[in-house]
């Protein structure tokens, strides 16, 4: 009968978490970010819904590890159908972007504006990142699964934009990185 029971409130937790995003960064510890240049700079913040955030400030790319694809329970990433974050921009004209991956081998990134003042959550399923060289989309045959995303890139290696001109420095705010179950892909291109 304890058995039973316990088998039942066991289902039931699990059906509770089916279907739930699964958060993967909370910023709630900013330990383990690292910049590449030294005018990359970090602190915390308040994020949306009483969520912790990180405050970014660029040119440059701060990276954090999130783990390797042997951590257990790392295989039921690939059931997920790609990411969200939060981001709030200093309303200025620069986009930004996120970029994940394993090391330097697969990396993907999406680009985003940093117009809005307020928190903007973007929901991005995987066929809308971009091959940062010449590897497969994630989750296509011969390209990263999503299990295999070990780190988390917030902006990249340009310091040149229109005409040579130098990347303005520009300071937005993330938070919450998490997987989604359920996220509609991109139509294939015309």
């Amino acid at each position: 009968m304890r058995k039973n029971v316990l088998s039942v409130l066991l289902l039931l937790g699990a059906g509770m978490l089916w279907g739930q995003p699964l958060e993967i960064e909370n910023f709630r510890n900013l330990i383990g970010w690292k910049g590449n240049r030294d005018t990359v700079k970090f602190a915390a913040v308040a994020g949306p819904e009483g969520h912790s955030g990180m405050q970014v400030t660029l040119p440059g790319m701060l990276s954090k590890s999130i783990g390797t694809p042997l951590d257990p329970g790392r295989e039921k990433w690939n059931d997920y159908q790609g990411i969200s974050f939060y981001v709030k921009g200093d309303g200025s004209e620069v986009w930004s972007n996120i970029s994940i991956g394993m090391g330097n081998s697969f990396t993907y990134a999406y680009f985003f504006p940093l117009k809005s003042t307020d928190w903007v959550k973007y929901t991005v399923p995987w066929n809308a990142f971009s091959t940062l060289g010449r590897v497969e989309p994630i989750t296509a045959l011969g390209g990263l699964p999503p299990c295999g995303i070990t780190n988390i890139t917030w902006g990249n290696r340009w310091t040149l934009t229109f005409n040579n001109a130098a990347m303005p420095t520009h300071t937005y705010a993330v938070a919450r990185v998490m997987l989604e179950p359920q996220v509609a892909p991109l139509p294939p291109a015309p």
